[in-house]
């Protein structure tokens, strides 16, 4: 059986219609404030990544990555400033370089890079570090093919609540991925995230064959 490749997250906005025009309202608000503060803190941000403060040249890697006002999005200096940031083990930082190391997107795609500072933001126990490379090794972009090691990864880092990896451990064992069908545990992690729009479809399927799992 193909590895799983890529897991998909749906969200629903679910906005009435009397509420439209405040909504709007609240949302031009928010986004003249957000672009007031950055406006404001910008160069404070600068003095202090200049200074080696990591915590600013990481906001500055976002800023300049996401294209927050005042700023148009610029993937080289965000880069720089992760980099910046990484080079003080700002985990975050590490993952965001890792990141474009595994795309080529700036930096030179190089995956057995990318691989050294997931792992080195896994065991700092960073939940998207530890799901990306668990995702990696089950591509068989890394060196490792444990369905273990990938088990292992996906566990801690769903028990830290990130969705993804508890979409995906539900997916290895309700579809046996590399692993023997455990529907009892699928259903353990689906029903972790059940809000999300596919999965009460795959909690009544699993219901369906294990009626007994389900009588509750």
């Amino acid at each position: 059986m193909k590895y799983l490749l890529y897991i998909l997250l749906f969200s629903i906005s679910l906005i009435s219609e009397p509420n439209n025009t405040f909504n709007q309202i609240q949302k031009e608000y928010n986004e003249a404030v957000s672009q007031a503060l950055y406006s404001l803190k910008i160069d404070k941000y600068l003095v202090l990544a200049d200074k080696g403060n990591s915590l600013a040249q990481y906001d500055l890697g976002v800023i300049y990555e996401e294209g927050h006002y005042p700023v148009n999005i610029n993937l080289k200096k965000a880069v720089k400033y992760y980099q910046a940031a990484a080079k003080d083990n700002h985990i975050p930082a590490l993952v965001k370089i890792a990141y474009f190391y595994q795309k080529g997107i700036i930096l030179n795609k190089n995956t057995k890079k990318a691989i050294e500072l997931y792992s080195k933001a896994a065991k700092a126990n960073n939940a998207q570090a530890q799901y990306k490379l668990a995702s990696m090794y089950a591509r068989e972009e890394g060196l490792i093919k444990d369905i273990d090691i990938i088990l292992s990864l996906y566990t801690e880092s769903a028990n830290q609540g990130y969705l993804s990896s508890i979409i995906a451990l539900g997916l290895y064992y309700e579809l046996g991925i590399d692993v023997k069908k455990d529907y009892g545990k699928a259903l353990y992690w689906f029903s972790k995230v059940k809000d999300i729009p596919t999965i009460p479809q795959r909690i009544l399927n699993i219901c369906d064959k294990k009626s007994e799992l389900c009588k509750q």
